[in-house]
């Protein structure tokens, strides 16, 4: 049944950052909120590098991520 594990879990890590980086920006009042967008920013990376371990169709999204951060 499960097939891809790592792509299973590397997702709901990445999905999980998605969350923080919306909750991050309401928290930018109380000052917490960069620290909450670059936790949410580094948990992306790590959910596209562990899925990129079962299908490499997520290491170009992981790649791009990464210039997308350097432009």
């Amino acid at each position: 049944m499960y097939h891809y594990p790592n792509a299973s879990r590397g997702i709901k890590l990445f999905f999980i950052g998605i969350v923080l980086s919306i909750v991050a920006v309401p928290l930018t009042l109380l000052l917490i909120g960069p620290l909450v967008g670059m936790a949410g920013t580094v948990l992306q990376l790590v959910g596209l590098y562990i899925a990129a371990q079962d299908d490499k169709g997520y290491q170009t999204a992981f790649y791009a991520s990464i210039a997308a951060l350097v432009l």
